[in-house]
């Protein structure tokens, strides 16, 4: 019982520690590196872990190999953003837009391979395919309710943005391919939804066109998969099982 309650005492001392906000100090940035590096672990599925907000893992970093977005990914990511702030007069604009009365996206960013959350990595699906399999929530509105889907990380980069007061936030984004769920004509078919507790769903074996430009925070956790070709639909599908410890 001892051994028990020390761990969980260490367990939401790591969560506190992560969500609390402290100058961004060399001093303080080389403490929670080794804060880190003795007292990982993936911490999703423990109560104040779950109260906190979904933050990448790694400190603020020098943005050194930026490259230009690719106009569908830099329109997805003003998308995101500006999804989040609910002053109209504050969002952003395109970076080429002059004569735009918003402050201007940054069409620039570094791209890095993974990235790690509460202990666990997401990654692109060239560098580690079975990192790369991710359940998400569609970015919506505060007022509705975002509907969740399966998808594969293909990029993964940070962004430096400026806001109108001058205050600088860098921050990591995932762009995911979502696969392509049943249609109304197939949903019937899917064996596993129906099964309570399974938290298992069908999809198609193919993506959706378009990818969707992703923060952290709507990231729920990876996935399992198996392919499989049902009963009354002539294409091969994908189980998808959520590896969600909440």
């Amino acid at each position: 019982m001892t051994f028990l309650r020390y761990f969980c005492l260490a367990t939401n001392v790591r969560s506190f520690a992560k969500a609390l906000s402290l100058p961004d100090t060399p001093e303080y940035n080389v403490m929670m590196h080794s804060f880190r590096e003795l007292f990982e672990a993936k911490t999703r599925g423990v109560l104040l872990d779950n109260l906190a907000p979904n933050v990448a893992d790694t400190p603020r970093v020098k943005l050194s190999r930026l490259e230009v977005l690719e106009d569908d990914i830099y329109q997805g990511l003003l998308h995101r953003v500006n999804l989040d702030i609910n002053d109209t007069s504050s969002r952003f604009g395109t970076w080429d837009d002059h004569c735009s009365i918003h402050p201007l996206l940054n069409c620039k960013a570094h791209f890095i391979h993974r990235i790690k959350a509460r202990g666990i990595t997401y990654s692109t699906f060239k560098s580690h395919a079975g990192n790369s399999f991710v359940l998400f929530r569609r970015p919506t509105t505060p007022s509705q309710t975002p509907a969740r889907s399966a998808g594969q990380v293909q990029q993964v980069f940070m962004h430096e943005r400026v806001a109108p007061d001058g205050t600088s936030t860098q921050e990591p984004f995932l762009v995911v391919k979502e696969y392509c769920p049943l249609s109304a004509i197939h949903s019937g078919l899917d064996p596993f939804e129906v099964i309570e507790h399974l938290d298992a769903k069908l999809y198609y074996n193919r993506f959706i066109d378009g990818v969707h430009v992703l923060r952290l925070s709507d990231i729920v956790s990876h996935f399992c998969s198996l392919e499989y070709l049902p009963d009354g639909i002539d294409e091969t599908c994908l189980i998808v099982r959520s590896l969600d410890r909440v």
